[in-house]
Order: C-alpha cells, then sequence, then structure tokens
C-alpha cells in the first residue's frame, strides 16, 4: 500500500521529523480503512437463506477498522482516536497539553 507523501505509518519517528511542541493532534474517527474478513456461515444461515446455498461454508464481510497513518499538515496532527492513543502513549511529552 503506498501513503501520499504527508502520511507517516512508523509514527515513532514523527516527533524528531517535527517536535509536537507547536502541533495539535486532532482525533477524527473517520480515518479508518476498509478490510475484509472471512468467516464462518451457521447452519441456519446456510439453510434458510435466499439464494439457497447449503455448501457455501465461508462468506466475506467488509468491517473498519482504524487507519494506522498519521496526517501531518500545518500545526495539526490528525489521526484515529485508537493511534492518537498509541502516539501519546509512545512520545513522552515536554511540557506540553495535547
Amino acid at each position: 500500500m503506498i501513503a501520499p507523501p504527508n502520511c507517516y505509518h512508523n509514527w515513532e519517528g514523527v516527533r524528531s521529523l517535527y517536535g509536537l511542541d507547536g502541533y495539535s493532534i486532532v482525533e477524527s474517527p473517520h480515518c479508518t480503512k476498509s478490510e475484509e474478513r472471512t468467516i464462518t456461515r451457521s447452519w441456519r444461515e446456510r439453510l434458510f437463506s435466499w439464494p439457497w446455498r447449503p455448501w457455501q461454508t465461508m462468506k466475506t464481510v467488509t468491517v473498519q477498522v482504524a487507519d494506522e497513518y498519521i496526517y501531518v499538515t500545518d500545526g495539526m496532527i490528525m489521526c484515529h482516536p485508537v493511534i492518537a492513543q498509541q502516539l501519546r502513549d509512545a512520545l513522552p511529552l515536554q511540557g506540553a497539553a495535547l
């Protein structure tokens, strides 16, 4: 997967690149990506679904998961709340309240 040039998958280096002193973290629950997962169909679903396909044992569902990229713009770091918490835990703050 190719990331845009202002996205950093390796967020351990964000502090050394930018220094978080002047940046504010914006958390958005909409920073997600789609992921396909294969799950097993139950017997009830296999027997009573339309069209009737009792031998099809697996189905693919699409779920939304947190995007692991951090988007850095002018004075702002935008990411999913889960990633923002990981960022706060990983980077010790030097007197800055994020």
